[in-house]
C-alpha cells in the first residue's frame, strides 16, 4: 500500500509528522500537511513563469520511467503506455493535486494552519477512507491518530476526490516515477 511506501522513504500524498501541539504545547498531536508534489510547490504548476520547468519535468519523468523499463507498463486496459504518455499522465495529476494546495504564504499563516480534527473527520474530509493508509504508516499507533492537525484542510479534501477508479492509470504512474526516485541511489549511474 502507499502507506508502507511512506515507511520505506517513497514520499506520497499526506505528509504526516508528530510536534508540540500549537494550542496546547504539553502535548504531542500528528500533523497533516500537504504532499504529493515533484516540484517545489503549487505556483510550479500554474504560473506561466514556469512552463519551461514544468516541460523539463515532463521530460525528466519521460527519461526515468524509460530507464527503468516501466515505459511498457501495462495501464488497465492491457495497452502498454510509452514513457512520453506516463509523464504526461504525471504532469497532469500532479497539475491536479497542485490546484488544491495552498501557496506559501498561506501555507505559513500559524492560524489557518490549526486544524483539529478527529481521526472520523479526517475521514470525512478526505471522502475515502484512510484506515488502511494509517494502518500502514504507523501500525499499532492507531490511539496516536485521536486527534490530528490537518494544516490545509482543502488539500485533503482534493486529494479524496483525486482518488477514484477512473484515475487509476494516472495514479500508477504516478507512483511508479516515485518508487524509482525513492530508489535511485540504489540503480544505476544513469539514475
Amino acid at each position: 500500500t502507499a502507506g508502507e511506501l511512506e515507511r520505506e522513504g517513497v514520499g506520497g500524498l499526506i505528509g504526516a509528522y508528530i510536534e508540540p501541539d500549537p494550542g496546547d504545547p504539553q502535548r504531542y498531536v500528528v500533523f497533516f500537511v500537504q504532499s504529493g508534489l515533484s516540484l517545489p510547490d503549487e505556483s510550479y504548476y500554474r504560473l506561466e513563469n514556469f512552463s519551461g520547468t514544468r516541460a523539463a519535468f515532463r521530460e525528466y519523468v519521460a527519461n526515468v520511467l524509460s530507464l527503468a523499463g516501466a515505459a511498457d507498463a501495462a495501464d488497465d486496459a492491457g495497452a502498454a503506455g510509452d514513457a512520453g504518455a506516463q509523464a504526461d499522465r504525471v504532469l497532469a495529476l500532479e497539475t491536479e493535486i497542485a490546484s488544491h494546495h495552498w501557496d506559501n504564504v498561506r501555507s505559513r499563516d500559524a492560524v489557518a494552519t490549526y486544524n483539529l480534527m478527529s481521526w472520523d473527520g479526517v475521514r470525512e474530509l478526505a471522502g475515502i477512507d484512510l484506515d488502511p493508509w494509517r494502518d500502514a504508516v504507523a501500525p499499532d499507533h492507531e490511539a496516536g491518530f485521536a486527534e490530528i492537525n490537518v494544516n490545509q484542510p482543502s488539500a485533503l479534501a482534493g486529494i479524496g476526490a483525486l482518488l477514484t477508479e477512473d484515475r487509476l492509470d494516472d495514479w500508477k504512474a504516478w507512483l511508479r516515477l516515485h518508487v524509482i526516485r525513492a530508489s535511485a541511489a540504489f540503480l544505476s549511474s544513469d539514475f
